[in-house]
């Protein structure tokens, strides 16, 4: 399993969607919120900042997205975190200007720690009854909700699946397919609930054991929330 976890991260050694135009006059603080892809199921990690409230220190949920956490960068735009007593951070990530906002910070195990992807989440893009699909397969994805044209997902890559018109919460058809080959495969097909004051982000992914493409799914209020 630890050696399909290192099979996730190669997936994501392209950058992921929802770039943004970065501006020479940013601020040297970041905002970001913190979830975490483990199919291993872990011990959640503590980490702490910089600066800002680095004494606190935070937790990186599985289920759920924590946060938002406000801290200084580094002199280069980088943002440092600790664990434990160590001197030195354990990881450092280069924050371009462009995510120094609405920035979701996702953790992945491997052997030596962990690695982190960075996905930006501004609001006007990820609305409430969005869904953000993460393809972290080594094939192309296909997701078809109810008769509307099918999204489709590279690995690697990410799409918002957006919700129906209207205001209601709606449970409507969803259709999942992989490519395998030159053919394309079924994965499923059931009902997906959509509801405004909510939106997900979910990661596909093979399971080693059942060997199914599997979705890992975590979502947020689309009401602010308070910073920490």
């Amino acid at each position: 399993m630890k050696r399909y976890l290192t099979i996730i991260l190669q997936v994501f050694l392209l950058p992921l969607m929802l770039h943004g135009q970065d501006s020479p006059n940013s601020s040297s603080t970041v905002e970001f919120r913190v979830t975490r892809l483990d199919p291993l199921d872990g011990r959640p990690p503590e980490f702490r900042t910089n600066g800002g409230n680095a004494s606190k220190g935070f937790e990186v949920p599985l289920t759920y997205i924590a946060g938002p956490f406000k801290t200084t960068l580094r002199k280069g735009g980088f943002l440092d975190l600790w664990r434990g007593e160590g001197k030195q951070p354990e990881i450092s990530v280069r924050i371009k200007p462009s995510e120094q906002k609405d920035l979701l910070l996702v953790f992945v195990p491997r052997e030596d720690g962990f690695a982190i992807l960075k996905i930006p989440t501004p609001r006007d893009r990820l609305k409430g009854g969005d869904r953000l699909i993460v393809n972290a397969t080594r094939t192309e994805l296909a997701i078809r909700l109810g008769n509307t044209a099918a999204i489709h997902i590279l690995p690697s890559k990410s799409e918002i699946l957006k919700k129906p018109p209207g205001k209601k919460i709606v449970s409507l058809p969803v259709l999942v397919s992989y490519k395998s080959g030159n053919k394309w495969k079924l994965a499923s097909s059931e009902n997906w609930p959509f509801n405004p004051r909510f939106r997900k982000i979910l990661f596909a992914y093979m399971d080693p054991k059942s060997r199914q493409l599997t979705f890992h799914a975590v979502r947020e209020t689309t009401r602010p929330q308070k910073k920490k």
